[in-house]
């Protein structure tokens, strides 16, 4: 958990992201389930631009809609790809 907050899950989504407008997927949908240790994601899906969609008992339902969604470039973290198979 130490790389959380250190803006490396914005890079994974990002990669997640472009890998999915590549294959022309148009919604992404996240699910957030607070748990005792998860606390310090907690609000990343709306940091990273997804809405809120439905809430119940603290568990938050997101999507994204790709057609709308710019890739951001993350200043801090560069993700290689070594081997795409």
């Amino acid at each position: 958990c130490r790389v959380f907050n250190r803006t490396l899950e914005h890079s994974l989504l990002y990669e997640f992201i472009k890998k999915a407008k590549q294959k022309n997927i148009k919604i992404v949908k996240g699910k957030y389930i607070p748990t005792k240790k998860n606390n310090i994601v907690s609000n990343l899906y709306e940091e990273m631009g997804f809405k809120l969609i439905n809430e119940s008992e603290g568990t938050k339902e997101f999507e994204l809609n790709l057609s709308e969604y710019k890739i951001p470039k993350n200043p801090n973290i560069n993700l290689k790809v070594l081997n795409e198979n």
